[in-house]
């Protein structure tokens, strides 16, 4: 444990810090019901926040970089709502995105001052929260009890969220979680991350996202890269390469079975196609996107939030230009700077040699698969996207300015 968190707990306050740690495993807990809003989630993170800012947590020295941007695309967002037609949409939009960086800064600053303690607690909690949800999706597909209504919709499981596109995602970074427990733990250890993984695997299949589908396969691919990478002996390589041969025939054998289940073929080959008739017609998805592009080069303030949908019958479902249509140019260049700096800088912690590498890759792989799944979908304001945010930079400014901790290396095969 660092001298920081040492500090922490050992201080006057240290009950409020204990009881800021449980509430935020709580609060991760919950994260995967969010049926309405304010969910209880963002009650207990807002919570958290409050206690650790007035009990002895460090502020990381660049921290301020992250509130002048945060600063800049929020301005963006406050002059677009000044410019919209739609004022109570665009100042709700503009409040809700005020909260979700908030509560992304708070994760900053708890990961900063005691990044094994608190990753060790987001994961846990947040593997058991996809759990959670995803046995009420598959209750509710099969029509187990009362449920179908609550946690399905249009025939695909959903889980504790409104949308099965939303749940999908969700649980791609605790299943990323899994797959490292089940490839770097002991033969009897590997039977509880599998039994885990294989209904997460079902939850999945069961949302008929294909955004989900392919986040899981493309963040998964770049998760047994850097495996493949910072691997530090051919064996392991081998049995690297066992695992996917495995893991493959396992797949391959669940999807033979999929298919000859009349609940579950019809639904699966419908949405097998990368398109559907609603993104490539006129009108639709991918035609949205060229006008959405048309407006925020007429439209430098941006035009306010839910402007496009009510002109157009439907939103851009495009995150990148939702954020110039919303905020401005001022509100999407800095969405972009976010998003590509967490890119470029978090890609040497997946390769570098350190002792929260593990626990950084498989929040960066699932980052990387949701930010391509964000040119097909608005994902600015799902919670997933800013805990995992909150989550690598608390470790990037960890390593950053404990560059100590970066020499106490340990073979992690």
């Amino acid at each position: 444990m660092s001298n920081i968190s040492l500090s922490i707990l050992q201080n006057e306050d240290a009950f409020f810090v204990k009881l800021a740690y449980r509430l935020l495993y709580v609060a991760i807990l919950l994260s995967g019901f969010v049926l309405f809003e304010p969910a209880p989630f963002d009650l207990l993170i807002l919570l958290t926040i409050f206690i650790i800012l007035f009990n002895g947590f460090v502020f990381p020295i660049q921290i301020k970089w992250v509130f002048v941007i945060a600063f800049v695309h929020l301005v963006g967002n406050f002059i677009s709502v000044l410019v919209s037609t739609r004022f109570a949409d665009s100042y709700m939009h503009m409040i809700i995105t005020t909260y979700m960086i908030l509560f992304a800064i708070g994760i900053i600053i708890m990961v900063y001052n005691d990044p094994y303690k608190i990753l060790d607690i987001i994961m846990k909690a947040y593997v058991w929260a996809a759990l959670i949800s995803t046995i009420l999706a598959i209750m509710g597909y099969f029509h187990i009890g009362p449920t179908y209504d609550l946690f399905t919709l249009y025939g695909r499981a959903k889980g504790g969220f409104k949308d099965p596109n939303v749940f999908g995602p969700f649980i791609v970074p605790p299943m990323l979680y899994l797959v490292d427990r089940i490839i770097h733990s002991d033969l009897k250890k590997k039977i509880v991350p599998i039994m885990m993984i294989s209904v997460l695997f079902l939850g999945l299949l069961l949302s008929f996202s294909r955004g989900a589908w392919g986040m899981f396969f493309f963040s998964t691919l770049f998760l047994i890269v850097t495996m493949y990478y910072t691997s530090k002996t051919n064996r392991f390589r081998v049995e690297l390469t066992l695992y996917i041969l495995i893991a493959l025939t396992i797949l391959a054998i669940g999807l033979l079975i999929a298919i000859n289940i009349p609940a579950i073929a019809n639904l699966l080959s419908e949405r097998a196609s990368l398109t559907q008739s609603y993104d490539v017609e006129e009108g639709g998805r991918f035609t949205h996107h060229v006008d959405a592009f048309k407006i925020l080069i007429e439209n430098p303030w941006g035009i306010g939030a839910k402007e496009f949908g009510w002109s157009h019958g439907e939103d851009v479902h495009n995150s990148y230009l939702t954020a110039f249509l919303i905020g401005g140019w001022l509100g999407g260049f800095t969405f972009l700077l976010i998003i590509l700096s967490t890119v470029i800088v978090g890609f040497k912690y997946c390769f570098n040699q350190h002792t929260l590498r593990r626990q950084f890759v498989f929040f960066y792989a699932a980052f990387l698969g949701l930010m391509v799944e964000a040119w097909i979908i608005d994902v600015d304001h799902w919670r997933i996207l800013y805990i995992a945010m909150g989550y690598m930079w608390g470790i990037i400014l960890y390593q950053k300015y404990h560059p100590k901790s970066q020499n106490k290396i340990h073979s992690l095969y």
